[in-house]
């Protein structure tokens, strides 16, 4: 009777023991894992998986000079107004301390004004300003400044003409008529020279191959980095 006592005994300490480790493995494991509430997913929109950083870009301001040499001649005799010209950089082009366009560099421009000037008075002259800059085979439209170049004027070369005229006709008159001939040669002489010079124009303005010219930006122009 003892003996089966005592082996009840057993038993139920055996099992108040089983059921006490099960709750402390309970209790261990929801403390190892705490509820989280109100939880949020943040999503990452599908466009931004293939952005790429904005590029890098140089801009030349107002005021900028660019230095460029001339590759063919450009005369009021032989260009007319819209006609285009090509030129190369003399000097770099720099912005935020790096060359964007270096020496030798393709820059185009246009014929504003060929004017051959007046048979009566006004000098000849030519008008070119900047239209484009090309920068690793790429084409930048710009906007410069005028160079005007004016030619020569003929004043001494037009009293030339009058005087030789009336030095001719003073010489035929003479022989012709005597001293009053002479006079009447001279003033006939001197009638033709005039004329001379008011039938031809003046001297063509002229601006010659490799004339080097600086013109100054009137307009900004952003140019991407190598």
């Amino acid at each position: 009777m003892t003996k089966s006592i005592w082996q009840q005994k057993i038993i139920l300490s055996a099992v108040a023991v089983v059921l006490a480790a099960g709750l402390v493995g309970c209790s261990q494991s929801s403390e190892a894992v705490p509820e989280v509430e109100n939880s949020t997913t943040t999503e990452v929109p599908r466009d931004s998986w293939f952005s790429t950083p904005d590029p890098v870009t140089h801009t030349l301001n107002i005021g900028e000079t660019l230095v460029v040499r001339t590759t063919s001649t450009l005369s009021t005799k032989t260009n007319q107004a819209g006609e285009t010209f090509v030129a190369s950089l003399e000097q770099p082009l720099e912005a935020d301390g790096v060359i964007i366009a270096a020496k030798g560099t393709k820059v185009a421009g246009i014929v504003s004004i060929s004017d051959p000037g007046g048979r009566v008075n006004g000098v000849a002259h030519i008008s070119l300003t900047l239209t484009e800059l090309v920068v690793n085979g790429e084409t930048f439209p710009i906007a410069s400044s005028v160079y005007v170049q004016k030619a020569k004027a003929t004043v001494t070369k037009d009293a030339q003409k009058v005087g030789i005229g009336a030095g001719i006709g003073a010489i035929i008159g003479a022989v012709a008529g005597g001293g009053d001939g002479a006079a009447k040669g001279a003033g006939l002489g001197a009638g033709l020279g005039a004329a001379a010079v008011l039938g031809t124009r003046g001297a063509a303005a002229v601006v010659p191959a490799e004339s080097v010219i600086t013109f100054t930006l009137s307009e900004p122009i952003t140019v991407p980095a190598d």
